[in-house]
């Protein structure tokens, strides 16, 4: 599981949130994104745009034998988390890194922390410590506390891959890079609805995300699309690295916006006049 685009562009920017919120539903890749997510800030290979899978730091995460990045699980017996997970977790968190630069909290199924964990939880996210990071995985945040979500920053997974997905990804880039300066204002996306607007964006960080891998000579293997690769190589050679951070932010600046119930009609094009003005 490979970086989302959202997150390697945080990394790459250093704006990287103390505290994420992963939703979606089950199977569509939170806990392999939050995975990767722990082996990029603690790979021992810095300046990479993927962690590197080899070093010692990344088997240990793999392995989830890591002391500095740390699986809080739904009991078994009771199926929630519960307010001595969460303070055991805040007494580690006062703790610095044992060998890695962050100290990483994975709270799997948040939904299911019990009304004192989630207040005990809150206290944690008003004060954020400069080198630990939280992710809490939810398939269902209408469970969570809304004051929770408030203080994280919430990524969206979209639904889980299959080949009608793909299909459906393929055809969201083709028509994505057919659009020219003059947009069509009949637009496909303007008639969909607003989490189908999100998924697109979330498309077309990618198809962008893999660009500035091969922009940046990084290995191919890393490539969310790696079919595509040729075309994507080509693309490449038309924006300078800085250019390509910047439509990183402007798609994923775009996505948030509609997320929060923007005007899709005028999003949309303003983000694609922007993506059109960044070539070299």
């Amino acid at each position: 599981m490979t970086i989302i685009p959202q997150l390697r562009n945080s990394i790459v920017r250093n704006r990287l949130a103390h505290a994420y919120l992963f939703s979606g539903e089950s199977h569509s890749g939170k806990k392999g994104v939050a995975k990767a997510l722990a082996r990029q800030l603690n790979c021992e290979q810095s300046g990479v745009l993927e962690p590197c899978g080899v070093c010692s730091s990344c088997k240990k995460i793999e392995k989830n034998n890591h002391p500095d990045v740390r699986w809080i699980f739904p009991n078994d017996e009771s199926g929630s988390i519960k307010i001595e997970d969460i303070r055991a977790l805040q007494a580690q968190m006062s703790l610095k890194p044992y060998e890695g630069r962050y100290k990483i909290y994975i709270i799997v199924d948040a939904d299911t922390m019990t009304e004192a964990a989630s207040n005990c939880l809150l206290k944690t996210l008003e004060e954020p410590q400069g080198d630990a990071l939280l992710i809490l995985t939810s398939s269902n945040t209408k469970m969570l506390l809304p004051t929770i979500i408030s203080r994280c920053q919430v990524i969206k997974f979209p639904h889980p891959s299959g080949h009608e997905e793909d299909t459906s990804k393929n055809e969201a880039i083709d028509r994505f890079m057919e659009i020219g300066e003059e947009l069509d204002e009949k637009l496909w996306l303007f008639d969909k609805e607003r989490h189908e607007v999100e998924d697109a964006l979330y498309i077309l960080a990618g198809w962008f995300r893999d660009t500035l891998v091969l922009r940046c000579g990084a290995d191919s293997s890393i490539l969310m699309n790696p079919d595509r690769k040729d075309e994507i190589m080509k693309l490449s050679k038309k924006y300078s690295v800085e250019n390509l951070l910047n439509i990183l932010d402007t798609v994923e600046e775009t996505r948030l916006v509609i997320s929060q119930n923007a005007n899709i009609k005028i999003a949309i094009p303003v983000m694609l006049m922007k993506i059109n003005k960044a070539t070299k």
